[in-house]
């Protein structure tokens, strides 16, 4: 028997692997609590208000939805690309919500490895580790959630939190470190879209 088929050596690795596994759970959860706790601050430096000020009117305010209905609002007169970054980053907050509530909501559940059985020597050897992965059904499907997709969303919701931080910056005329920029590429669809409608609506208002 090899070390890798040790079974004690075998349990201690899942074992760190679930540990893992369980703490990558509450880093995206509580990282995605961080960009909603932050919408108070964008609402204030939309409107150029007091941020204490902000977060009372906002504490009125449960739905996410509204929050970001309250915050193009507060941005309706603000400079063009300060509205196309805005509808950029609802569309990350909106998919950040989306797989913040499939993970805190999911199922864990042990996958082992695999077995293969040799009949002719009666042998039985393992292929595979034992996993964790997080199972959330819905009416029509089902997420699965490895380590490594709950590894990527916690950089993606970071990097959104991040290019939050940059936006409100924006608003208040303030420069923005490097770390935390995010390019407004002009030629993609998302943004050429958001231009089409801005036209559309600036066009509709004046006749």
């Amino acid at each position: 028997m090899t070390d890798s088929e040790d079974p004690l050596i075998e349990w201690t690795e899942f074992k760190k692997h679930r540990s893992h596994f369980f703490a990558l759970i509450g880093h995206c959860v509580t990282q995605y609590q961080s960009v909603e706790d932050y919408l108070p601050d964008i609402f204030a430096a939309g409107l150029g208000i007091n941020e204490a000020k902000a977060i009372k009117i906002f504490n009125h305010v449960r739905a996410l939805e509204n929050k970001l209905a309250m915050i193009s609002e507060a941005l309706t007169d603000a400079a063009e690309e300060h509205q196309l970054r805005w509808e950029n980053l609802v569309m990350q907050i909106r998919a950040a919500a989306k797989a913040r509530n499939q993970i805190a909501h999911a199922k864990p559940v042990h996958h082992g490895g695999g077995i293969v059985v040799d009949i002719g020597d009666k042998s039985v050897r393992r292929i595979g580790s034992d996993r964790m992965k997080l199972h959330k059904k819905d009416r029509d499907s089902e997420a699965v959630w490895t380590t490594e997709e709950l590894s990527a969303e916690y950089d993606r919701v970071s990097e959104l939190f991040g290019h939050l931080i940059a936006f409100v910056r924006r608003l208040k005329g303030q420069s923005v470190p490097a770390h935390l920029d995010d390019p407004l590429e002009s030629k993609t669809p998302e943004v050429e879209n958001a231009k089409r409608r801005r036209r559309g609506k600036r066009k509709a208002e004046g006749s």
